[in-house]
């Protein structure tokens, strides 16, 4: 179950209380626009292959996910496979990975509209995050969608704000949420 509340709106005291003592997770996320030709580009000294996700990397895609997403149970995690899956065959949403030695490492999902590329789940393996190949994702999607507006959805407790305003992102505002799931 998930409630939104309005954008840069912060939930009262007393509804924030309410919803703790239910049970719910509170969630803030922020938004960040760029447009292409602003977003700074940095020279890697890893090598790493950007691409559009076809099927004969979807069982890479997935495993890269499958930790991240186990952690919060079982059950979100075969959600969010079977949600991940489904992606895959909608137009509109394109799913993008990083591959190091032919293991994907990374991935980002983009929500193309009429004037916009949404980034959403950029995820870096752990092991390979510091390394710029998030910059190299975010890159990609501001080559193949240079007549866009990109934004970019991120955790508001856990964002690299410093690496966003520094590729050239501005920010746009919050949103707050609760979240009440099921784990096993």
């Amino acid at each position: 179950m998930k409630f939104v509340f309005p954008t840069d709106n912060e939930i009262p005291f007393e509804i924030r209380h309410y919803l703790s003592e239910q049970g719910y997770m509170i969630e803030i996320m922020e938004m960040y626009a760029i447009q292409p030709n602003v977003f700074t580009k940095e020279i890697l000294d890893i090598t790493v292959v950007v691409e559009f996700l076809t099927e004969h990397d979807l069982s890479g895609y997935l495993a890269l996910h499958y930790d991240e997403e186990f952690r919060w149970g079982e059950s979100y995690e075969r959600d969010k496979q079977n949600m991940l899956t489904r992606n895959f065959n909608e137009h509109r949403k394109v799913q993008i990975i990083a591959k190091i030695d032919g293991q994907v490492v990374g991935s980002v999902d983009v929500i193309v509209e009429k004037e916009t590329a949404e980034i959403d789940n950029l995820y870096v393996q752990p092991h390979y995050q510091r390394r710029g190949i998030g910059t190299k994702l975010q890159q990609f999607v501001m080559e193949q969608y240079h007549d866009k507006s990109i934004l970019l959805v991120a955790d508001g407790e856990d964002t690299p704000r410093e690496m966003y305003t520094k590729q050239g992102y501005s920010y746009i505002g919050k949103q707050y949420s609760a979240i009440k799931m099921n784990l096993d």
